[in-house]
């Protein structure tokens, strides 16, 4: 049977490392494009995203959650403000979630603009940010509405959910101003942990995860929507991911404990090789 990729939307060329993540899906690599996709898709994007998808739980063991969350990178809003140093610059948070992060960047005198499909994200905005006025839900409008109008656009872990990117990718462009950054975060799919545990890896998220991408995936595609100058870089994090796809494959937590060390230290050599859990990347329109 011939599968079309959500990327490229070309067939697929290349299989070989394609693999079963249940009984119903797989995800299939795209020779084409470098990248994996779910197949089959779900019928109803909406429904799988309930409304504690938005809300970061609490950590059931502090240190555990602190350990997860050590970083050598820099934070999302130092981050944007490096490359971005012009005042009251507009940013849109595409995927905005919980909006914590609009938040921040609303109180540091940037203004704000979200962009979700979830009623419940719609919420939170109005919660964190104070009113509605700069929410959207449709993409139609969004690129109407905003035409060369915004100083950068970001998704972070958002590329990874989407079912039709490059009609995404488009209108984000679209509403970005000449010399406009895109900031992307998403899981690398060239993860050495990805590739070896397969559908015991501790950040697949099935049927969430629509996409897999790749260095060079994201690179292709990212061109082929008209970006130029494209950086990608790889931040130290989620430094237990080896820990906790252990325990996915072996349900026994003696291991999942004992092998915290080694975890943080196979993170650590990985993502100075490119191998870690975690793609950055920063385009120029």
């Amino acid at each position: 049977m011939k599968l079309k990729c959500t990327v490229c939307h070309k067939y697929v060329i290349e299989k070989t490392r394609s693999f079963e993540v249940s009984d119903f899906f797989y995800y299939v690599y795209c020779g084409n494009c470098f990248n994996f996709f779910l197949y089959p898709f779900p019928r109803n994007v909406k429904k799988i995203y309930k409304d504690e998808y938005f809300v970061n739980p609490c950590p059931k063991n502090f240190l555990i959650d602190k350990l997860f969350r050590l970083h050598l990178y820099l934070p999302y809003d130092k981050l944007v403000q490096k490359f971005i140093k012009k005042e009251n610059a507009k940013i849109l948070d595409y995927g905005c979630g919980d909006s914590t992060f609009l938040a921040k960047m609303k109180a540091l005198g940037w203004e704000v603009y979200g962009y979700d499909i979830s009623l419940s994200a719609k919420k939170l905005f109005k919660r964190n940010i104070g009113d509605t006025n700069n929410y959207y839900s449709d993409l139609e409008r969004l690129g109407i509405v905003n035409v060369n109008n915004l100083d950068c656009v970001t998704m972070w872990h958002v590329l990874e959910h989407l079912t039709n990117p490059k009609k995404d990718i488009k209108v984000i462009y679209k509403v970005l101003k000449r010399k406009a950054k895109l900031f992307i975060e998403v899981p690398n799919a060239n993860s050495l942990l990805f590739i070896i545990f397969g559908k015991y890896y501790n950040w697949l998220r099935v049927p969430q995860h629509t996409i897999y991408w790749t260095s060079d995936g994201v690179k292709k595609f990212l061109r082929s929507c008209g970006f130029k100058k494209i950086d990608i870089y790889y931040p130290f994090k989620a430094n237990l991911n080896f820990s906790f796809s252990i325990l996915n494959k072996y349900n026994r937590k003696f291991l999942f404990y004992i092998s915290i060390p080694l975890s943080l230290v196979i993170s650590f050599v990985l993502t100075k090789f490119g191998k870690g859990e975690v793609i950055r990347v920063v385009a120029e329109k």
